[in-house]
């Protein structure tokens, strides 16, 4: 066995025999060391019972280096959530108006062509109808108009755009009372 001192840190090492004259890093202060081919004596107040075991300490520096990964770690997670924030909260671009009816929500009704209005259901003429008794009266349908609301449509001139469903914008989701797999919503 040899004993010798870092000449770094001045810590008291021993290393076996067979190691002289070879580098080793000190178990104290991590430095690169030459184990000396001369030791010198072991202290004489020390006996292999009393000697302190080397332990083998953390490198200098290393709690700065946990540190500076806590760092850079807290900043990408920073960054991240701002990067996340931004995009959810970005401006949304306008709507596109639906190309199919024109942004209006409405398409022209097949039945009535879009006049709102449709002949007289009774078959009266220009307003007027024979009744039993073979004379001409008001036709109570039209009254005495000779057309009606259109059955279809209302009276709009149009029907809900089948594109956009009536919202006016391009791409919108069928509302519930177009799911014809489920049928009108329940209120």
């Amino acid at each position: 066995m040899i004993y010798f001192y870092c000449p770094a840190c001045k810590e008291e090492l021993e290393a076996d025999d067979n190691i002289r004259g070879t580098k080793m890093k000190c178990p104290a202060c991590w430095k690169e060391i030459e184990v000396p081919h001369i030791g010198i004596k072991p202290p004489a107040s020390k006996t292999k019972a009393d000697k302190r075991p080397v332990t083998v300490r953390e490198r200098p520096g290393s709690g700065a280096m946990i540190a500076i990964v806590v760092a850079c770690g807290t900043l990408a997670l920073l960054a991240g959530a701002g990067v996340w924030y931004a995009i959810r909260n970005r401006p949304k671009p306008p709507p596109v108006p639906c190309t199919a009816c024109r942004g209006t929500g409405l398409s022209t009704c097949s039945s009535c062509g879009g006049s709102k209005t449709q002949a007289c259901t009774n078959k009266c003429q220009g307003g007027k109808i024979t009744n039993v008794h073979n004379e001409l009266e008001t036709c109570s349908a039209c009254t005495g108009a000779g057309t009606i609301a259109c059955q279809i449509c209302g009276g709009i001139g149009g029907l809900s755009c089948g594109r956009c469903y009536g919202t006016k914008v391009e791409g919108a989701e069928m509302p519930p009372m177009y799911d014809r797999g489920k049928g009108p919503p329940r209120y």
